[in-house]
């Protein structure tokens, strides 16, 4: 696993081991940015952006989470090209935020522009020939605005500090009936593992494990990359937008190695009484207290965006200001927080959920909401762009070889390496035959295109 770096990172000043956006305009921002990051890595295939956005938004910063498939290449494709396709689609400058069709034009635009860019990175991803993903779950910062665009299982969350919002959108096949229903109108399978985990469960077997999209075995709807599923996965996202409140608010982005141990609301009670850099590594502590469960990667991004003036000048401080039960005890107990880490997930009474930011109606738990988009069903002929589309379905992917790097490095390869059916990319004037690349975990690095 990786951070994403460029030119553009030498803008990042450091404080308090947390990130801290410089002003970039004559005017002094609204709002600030302070972020910090954590990883825990199992198997080597998530990575994490953590970039400004462009210079043409004072106080802008673009965030991301991938979790690969089948290694971390994808994720890093993604993580190396994701802005450079976004930068030329946005809009050329940030609108009066106090308008309301300025405002509306622009997230519209935001949305337009990540639904292309993600589109463009998968389809130059499918064109080098390697049929290993990512899910990808992206949060930019454009002032006031935060845009939230997300395929796959990783998940983001906003802390209102008395309220929570999940900004992204699973496609998790377990929990989203109505993608599994789409998958299904569209020709796959959807099912768990057959008891000999070589394909599909049959229309009477239990099966084994959470429900995938066959071919290829899949647990998520939509990607970028895994190409041998066929055109019915896609890299078009679902869109949140919300303002940030007036007292600034936190948003916690991170793989399903989290939220597979931690529910959101104990994440965000656990964190609140942090900065950011100590808030991601406690994060990341507290999803491999588990052990039995821990069998996946970890990767954590905190992004505070607090008042530009004001007293609070951190999320504990923030907190600890709101009329909220116990924050003032929480924001004065830093120092204490990590030791009380393993007794906060040891299995004592249930703790209440935080409340929904969306059945707020008053207080500093409220959110102004913009957009919930599904990109896929608002831009339907986004579709058609789909380098994926041109793939075709054969009866059966060849065992590997006995000196397969699969079997010589034991890595564990999506169960569609060997078995019925799979999508493959005809390769031009070959009368009909297939490419069939080998779906291993490249962990080497590519060049950005």
């Amino acid at each position: 696993a990786r951070v994403g770096t460029g030119a553009a990172a030498a803008a990042l000043a450091h404080a308090n081991g947390a990130m801290v956006a410089k002003d970039q305009s004559s005017a002094k921002p609204r709002f600030r940015v302070c972020t910090g990051h954590d990883l825990r890595i199992i198997k080597g295939e998530d990575a994490v952006m953590v970039k400004p956005l462009t210079d043409a938004y004072p106080e802008s910063w673009a965030f991301a989470v991938c979790d690969g498939h089948a290694g971390v290449t994808a994720a890093n494709w993604v993580v190396d090209n994701l802005l450079r396709h976004l930068k030329p689609r946005l809009p050329p400058a940030l609108p009066n935020f106090g308008d309301k069709g300025e405002l509306s034009e622009f997230c519209s635009a935001l949305q337009v522009a990540l639904m292309e860019a993600l589109v463009a990175v998968d389809n130059s991803w499918l064109s080098i020939g390697h049929f290993s993903g990512t899910t990808v779950t992206a949060v930019l910062v454009t002032g006031p605005l935060i845009t939230c665009a997300n395929l796959g299982d990783s998940t983001a969350v906003l802390d209102t500090g008395a309220s929570l919002l999940e900004l992204s959108h699973s496609h998790r096949l377990q929990t989203n009936k109505s993608e599994r229903e789409r998958l299904k109108k569209a020709g796959n399978t959807v099912a768990a593992y057959a008891f000999h985990l070589k394909g599909p469960a049959g229309p009477n077997e239990e099966g084994v494990g959470p429900v995938r999209v066959w071919p290829g075995g899949l647990c998520v709807s939509r990607s970028v990359g895994d190409g041998d599923v066929g055109p019915a996965v896609v890299p078009i996202p679902h869109v949140r937008q919300v303002l940030v409140p007036a007292h600034g608010c936190r948003v916690i982005i991170a793989s399903d190695g989290l939220w597979d141990v931690v529910s959101t609301s104990a994440a965000a009670r656990l964190a609140r009484s942090l900065v950011a850099g100590d808030a991601a590594k406690a994060l990341t502590k507290a999803a491999a207290h588990d052990r039995a469960k821990v069998i996946d990667d970890t990767s954590v991004i905190i992004v505070d965006v607090l008042p530009a003036a004001g007293k609070a000048d951190s999320w504990p401080a923030v907190v600890a200001s709101l009329a909220h039960p116990g924050a003032d005890a929480k924001a004065k107990a830093k120092t204490g927080a990590g030791k009380k880490l393993l007794k906060m997930f040891m299995p004592q009474r249930a703790e209440a959920d935080e409340p929904d930011a969306r059945e707020v109606d008053s207080g500093p738990g409220k959110l102004t909401f913009l957009q919930d988009i599904d990109c896929l069903y608002k831009h339907p002929k986004i579709a058609a762009e789909l380098a994926r589309n041109q793939y075709v379905q054969k009866d059966r992917r060849p065992d590997p070889p006995k000196d397969s790097p699969m079997l010589r490095n034991n890595i564990n390869v999506r169960t569609s390496v060997r078995g019925p059916p799979r999508y493959v990319r005809p390769t031009s004037g070959s009368g009909g035959a297939a490419l069939i690349p080998t779906r291993v975990s490249l962990n080497g690095a590519l060049p950005a295109e």
